[in-house]
């Protein structure tokens, strides 16, 4: 199989992670009003909804497997083609922002919702909870800048 096959397959088999996270998550409440919220606001969404809440978290590790698996055979490709530089600067740097937005993940889902089911009984957020939250999203802003200086090499090569 060429690595032209392999990557669009690979990266075919990201769509269904995605719809049933997307669907999952819209019918759940989980849309954009809801990552709007204050951090107090969206902890007792999450108590509400927690299986919701670990699928779409459950997605994320799979699907970045998927999409980093997909991205290193089109790497491949670039490289055949001539392009080996950029196409491994853009690997690398899309496997730093997806390898942090992993560990966000990993962390926040469980740390969220047991921190969400304290707050529920005790009335009381944990003092640390603030700081994991803003952890989580500079991992995730980290990926998301790490992606597009990515798929700007990836477009030069």
């Amino acid at each position: 199989m060429a690595d032209a096959d392999v990557a669009g397959l690979t990266l075919l088999l990201i769509l269904p992670l995605v719809v049933f996270d997307g669907v999952s998550a819209t019918r759940a409440g989980f849309d954009a009003a809801f990552w709007r919220r204050p951090l107090e606001e969206k902890l007792p969404h999450i108590v509400d909804h927690p299986r919701v809440w670990i699928g779409m978290g459950a997605v994320w590790p799979p699907l970045l497997v998927l999409v980093c698996a997909g991205m290193a055979a089109f790497s491949l490709q670039l490289a055949d083609a001539g392009s080996g530089t950029w196409a491994f600067l853009a690997l690398g740097a899309y496997l730093v922002g997806a390898f942090t937005w992993l560990l966000g993940v990993l962390i926040q889902t469980p740390v969220v919702l047991s921190a969400a089911r304290e707050r529920d009984t005790t009335g009381e957020t944990p003092t640390w909870l603030e700081g994991l939250w803003n952890g989580a999203w500079w991992a995730e802003l980290t990926y998301v800048l790490a992606a597009n200086v990515a798929f700007v090499a990836w477009g030069v090569g």
